[in-house]
């Protein structure tokens, strides 16, 4: 998922190699109607198959001119959901005028063989830091829909004016008011953060 300035988007699948799916748009339910055509497809693409996310940054510079210096901000939000294989990168993210951010929706760790640590630790490494902006935003998840919609509402969050990740979940460190346990409870989804309170004013109008 890209989306640049204050109303543009546009999607590229990742299959046996990155495609493009929509090209930059400002047509919501075009996004949408994009989206919900999108599916799994295991028997093209085997799950234990390592994907080159190198052809990403192709398309994203070749097919989305994301390579070119633009006044507008631009951001690539790679959404990752394959738990067998590590992918690789023959062309690097930083070669692009971009920011980056990933989420990781993965199967438990418990579920067959499977390399979720070793994805998740690829992806983080992707993040190439520039003087004055600032970093990359990194998300796992594997069975928690309350967690999935949280760090959802995070990456709403503009690019250029957003708190660092650490920062930004030491305040959405809350506790119940539950007497204390020895099990941590499980985020209740009413008591999730309302994704309008973690945007400064400025950046609503620009995401």
């Amino acid at each position: 998922v890209l989306g640049r300035g204050r109303t543009e988007w546009a999607l590229v699948s990742l299959g046996a190699r990155a495609e493009l799916g929509l090209s930059w748009t400002s047509e919501r339910d075009m996004v949408l109607a994009t989206l919900d055509s999108l599916s799994p497809r295991p028997s093209e693409v085997p799950s234990s198959e390592s994907l080159d996310l190198g052809t990403l940054v192709e398309v994203c510079a070749t097919d989305l001119g994301v390579a070119e210096t633009s006044p507008t901000t631009t951001r690539v939000l790679v959404v990752f959901g394959r738990s067998d294989a590590v992918p690789t990168l023959s062309r690097p993210f930083k070669s692009l005028d971009c920011f980056l951010d990933a989420l990781y929706v993965h199967r438990r760790q418990t579920e067959g063989n499977n390399k979720c640590q070793e994805v998740y630790t690829f992806l983080t490494s992707l993040e190439s830091r520039r003087p004055g902006l600032a970093a990359s935003y990194f998300f796992e998840t594997s069975s928690s829909l309350p967690r999935l919609h949280q760090h959802c509402a995070l990456l709403l969050a503009h690019p250029l004016i957003r708190e660092p990740q650490d920062e930004m979940a030491k305040k959405l460190d809350w506790k119940p008011q539950t007497p204390p346990t020895n099990r941590s409870p499980a985020i209740h989804p009413n008591l999730l953060p309302d994704p309008a309170n973690l945007l400064p004013p400025v950046a609503r109008a620009d995401v």
